[in-house]
Parts: C-alpha cells; structure tokens; sequence
C-alpha cells in the first residue's frame, strides 16, 4: 500500500512538474493588480532581441511592461528569482533593462539583464515575479 501511495505522489509531482516547464509563467505586479505574463504572451510583446554567447532571445524592456501594467508612475522595479535573490532597477533602467526567455536544455526560464552592463552580476536568472512601485 505504502509503495502504491509513494507511485502516485512521484507521478504527480512529476506530470506538476512537466506542466510548470512547458508553461513558464510571469507575476507581474503594478498599479495595484496583478497581472500573469505567459510565454507565449512574452514572446508577441517582444520588439526586439538581446544577444546572450550565439542565441538572440526575446528582449521586453521594463518600460513595455510598465506600459503593460499601466504603472506610469513607478519609480524603481524590484525583480524576485525562485531562488530568493532579487535586483531593484531605478526608473532611469527602465528603457535598457529588461526580460529575456532564455531556452535551456531543461527548460525554459526568465532572466532578467541589463544591457550595457559591464557587470554581469545583475543578471538574474528563473525570474518569477517582478513589482513596480
């Protein structure tokens, strides 16, 4: 019975977990509300494309989901990862900064970049939720 039991919670955990993979999903946090990004949703906001080694991926800068929030008055966006680390960006980023969907062989992820930026450290990756305010 016990083996029974521990068969269908790993099935579970794992059809849970092959969901989550196939659609990678987005908390964006503005205005008050709170709104779900998908990829597929990312990937037709996308204008352009950021450069990372030999793969051009979808770029959204935060001044897109600024406008995508109508949070017009946000002053700084704070950017959390699933592993608990988070970057806050100024406003003035805002147009240079962004989200990019990053295609690993696993899975697919949201990472957060600066263009521009001499220090790769502000650079996160598997972003699950970004806040104006």
């Amino acid at each position: 019975m016990l083996k029974k039991i521990n068969l269908i919670a790993i099935i579970t955990l794992f059809t849970f977990a092959t969901l989550n993979a196939a659609n990678t999903i987005l908390k964006v946090i503005g205005n008050g509300t709170e709104k779900t990004l998908t990829e597929t949703a990312f990937v037709e906001m996308s204008k352009e494309t950021f450069k990372v080694k030999k793969t051009a991926d979808p770029f959204v800068s935060f001044k897109q989901l600024v406008e995508f929030t109508k949070a017009d008055k946000a002053k700084t966006v704070t950017i959390k990862s699933i592993e608990g680390m988070s970057l806050v960006l100024k406003a003035k980023e805002f147009e240079k900064a962004g989200l990019i969907i990053v295609s690993d062989t696993k899975k697919n992820y949201f990472r957060a970049v600066v263009k521009d930026s001499a220090f790769r450290n502000r650079w996160i990756k598997n972003v699950v939720s970004i806040e104006f305010k």
